[in-house]
């Protein structure tokens, strides 16, 4: 049941590690993240992404990636101590002398571990992209937020026949009262 290998498997080798690695990952699973979505929607509207958004996805990267591994680091350590535990209260149940020391205890448990740093951190892969995807998402809106330029949206739910009318109503009070064109955008679902 030991399996500790130093050698990271294929599908730890195919982590995104960095965004723009998250990027390709993302390019080759058909996935479109919100931040994506948001991006090209503000190069669209303003011909480039903001000042300093790059370099904040950089720094987001880097404390996400601490994060995970923190997370994944944590997870071993508190394993070792079961794995631990469990030996000691073996040893006493045996009512015999527990003569392996501290260190040998938790050697014996890390090699009872299964899966190396690397595969634990492959298994993380979607908790990674999550992070990135909702770390990014804010930091743009709050770019997004300091604008100069602000712009408003109206934005219509639902789906038959009597929501439409009443969208159809709204909008048609707005253009009455000419306030219809104070919005930038309509979106309707």
């Amino acid at each position: 049941m030991t399996t500790s290998t130093t050698e990271p498997t294929a599908a730890a080798t195919d982590i995104p590690r960095s965004y723009p690695e998250l990027e390709a990952y993302c390019d080759r699973q058909r996935l479109y993240p919100l931040y994506r979505v948001l991006e090209d929607e503000f190069i669209h509207q303003h011909g480039a992404l903001p000042p300093g958004y790059l370099n904040a996805k950089q720094s987001i990267d880097l404390e996400v990636e601490a994060q995970i591994a923190a997370e994944v680091e944590a997870e071993i350590a508190a394993e070792i101590e079961r794995e631990a535990d469990a030996d000691r209260r073996a040893a006493h149940r045996r009512r015999s002398r527990l003569d392996m020391s501290e260190a040998e205890l938790h050697r014996r448990a890390l090699e009872q571990i299964e899966g190396s740093f690397e595969e634990r951190r492959a298994g993380k892969q979607k908790r990674y992209i999550v992070l990135l995807n909702e770390k990014f998402t804010a930091e743009l809106y709050r770019h997004i937020h300091d604008l100069s330029e602000k712009r408003t949206a109206l934005c219509f739910s639902g789906g038959g026949i009597r929501s439409a009318s009443f969208g159809l109503g709204i909008v048609q009070g707005l253009a009455r009262y000419g306030l219809l064109e104070r919005f930038d955008y309509l979106s309707t679902v």
